[in-house]
């Protein structure tokens, strides 16, 4: 009882670009990467869990990417974009001494999506690399859920969080709810505002990751609350 206290009493949620992470934002994350994406935990056993820290490495992609865009324009931005999320990734290699799927799947759609952009000068590809990771994401939990009745989430996680299964149930339902509306409103403004607009929402549109963080956060500390609580009963 001691040990898997003990393990969720590791659980921080954080969010990684992949991301970006990030445009999209991250984990991601951002123009850039999706992590922030994401409301995920810190994956442990790492060299450190500090939340300042790991926003830092999520966000400094996006932070780079808005700055060449400003000093220059979109595609010396998606280069910086494509640097930092590599550099990103090594950091996060670094510390943790392993990726998450999400990180690695983030950080082959910059690569990709980035140099479809700059060898074809085409903007649209790197404005649409969000909604791509985000739908994807999307339509692998709930093909997972509700087609092959498995809950990847649950898999990917459950090692680090205790919860019960319905509870496993909702928050993939929530995190597919999360990720098609990222996916609607990256596309949204990407084919409907100037690139000016979309570069500025990947700065004020973290606050949509912050705030599913949060809620996601809120949710879940009941049930580890009362794990805690019973455990001391007992």
């Amino acid at each position: 009882m001691e040990n898997r206290l003990e393990g969720e009493n590791t659980v921080r949620p954080w969010f990684h670009p992949v991301g970006p992470t990030h445009a999209g934002f991250s984990i991601g994350s951002s123009g850039a990467n999706c992590g922030p994406i994401l409301g995920l935990p810190a994956s442990g056993g790492g060299k450190t869990d500090n939340p300042a820290m790991r926003f830092l490495i999520d966000f400094f992609p996006i932070a780079l990417f808005v700055a060449a865009y400003k000093l220059h324009d979109i595609y010396t931005a998606t280069a910086v974009l494509m640097v930092a999320t590599v550099l990103q990734t090594g950091i996060i290699y670094g510390i943790d001494r392993k990726l998450q799927t999400l990180q690695k799947v983030t950080l082959v759609l910059v690569l990709v999506f980035g140099v479809l952009t700059l060898v074809l000068q085409d903007e649209r590809f790197i404005k649409w690399k969000p909604t791509v990771l985000y739908a994807s994401m999307a339509i692998v939990l709930g093909a997972a859920l509700w087609g092959w009745k498995k809950n990847f989430l649950q898999i990917l996680l459950g090692s680090q969080l205790s919860l019960p299964t319905t509870v496993w149930g909702r928050l993939t339902v929530i995190w597919v709810a999360y990720f098609l509306f990222m996916a609607a409103i990256n596309g949204y403004v990407a084919a409907f505002y100037s690139t000016e607009d979309w570069v500025n929402f990947k700065l004020w549109g973290y606050i949509f990751p912050v705030v599913f963080i949060i809620g996601q956060g809120l949710y879940i500390a009941r049930y580890i609350k009362d794990d805690s609580s019973d455990a001391t009963k007992s």
